[in-house]
């Protein structure tokens, strides 16, 4: 009987603690929550900085003669490859905010 009565303190007392367990966890999560936001702004504002420095490298791969299309093209295809990491660490960030894409 006593040892009963010492289990059920025990669980009183995890229950009263639980609930400002709980709120310190949602807080910290919050504010998880917020800085992966501000990553995931610097993010689309790089992407969107790269796709215009790749529309402009597309415009002056036409204007070019064809000696000088090498280099460009290895720019070209440098930047496409830095737009896809982009886009999967766009994507990565979006689905830890449960979209999908």
């Amino acid at each position: 009987m006593r040892s009963d009565i010492l289990v059920l303190r025990k669980e009183l007392n995890a229950a009263k603690s639980a609930p400002a367990a709980l709120e310190k966890e949602r807080d910290g999560l919050g504010k998880e929550l917020e800085k992966l936001k501000v990553k995931m702004k610097d993010i689309e504002a790089k992407l969107k900085s790269t796709l215009i420095e790749k529309s402009k490298v597309e415009v002056k791969f036409f204007e070019l003669s064809p000696e000088n299309h090498f280099l460009e093209v290895s720019r070209f295809f440098a930047l496409v490859m830095l737009i896809s990491s982009m886009w999967r660490l766009l994507l990565i960030h979006a689905a830890g905010f449960g979209f999908t894409g």
